[in-house]
């Protein structure tokens, strides 16, 4: 089996976490966890309602070099065409499932921030 680990430690200049809209970040996160191929409300439920302590942390583990970005959660979504439905579909292919994959909190809102702040400099380009 294969060894999974979390990312090597790092962080980020202070500056930089200043310039960053965290409330931005964390608002686009809460609404893009709509459309997540992986349905996990306990995650929207941290973000909705505790997300300024994950905010409070990430940025912390940031400015002390402690970040550590985590190994993204997979589980096998099964396809519906494997599904016995009342509509039958005309698309084919196996019947089976397909991974999918999601961010816990920290890393989710870190990315998105990163995101967030590459945008404006793609854009320009």
């Amino acid at each position: 089996m294969a060894d999974i680990k979390s990312g090597e430690p790092f962080g980020l200049d202070s500056a930089f976490i200043a310039s960053i809209d965290w409330d931005l970040a964390l608002s686009r996160v809460i609404h893009d966890m709509r459309s997540d191929f992986i349905f996990a409300p306990h995650l929207r439920l941290i973000c909705g309602r505790a997300g300024q302590e994950v905010i409070k942390q990430l940025k912390a583990d940031l400015k002390s070099g402690a970040f550590s970005p985590s190994v993204p959660v997979t589980i096998e979504v099964p396809k519906s065409q494997g599904m016995r439905v009342v509509v039958p579909s005309r698309r084919g292919g196996p019947p089976f499932s397909r991974p999918g994959s999601i961010l816990l909190p920290n890393d989710r809102l870190f990315y998105q921030a990163l995101g967030d702040q590459a945008a404006p400099i793609i854009d320009a380009n």
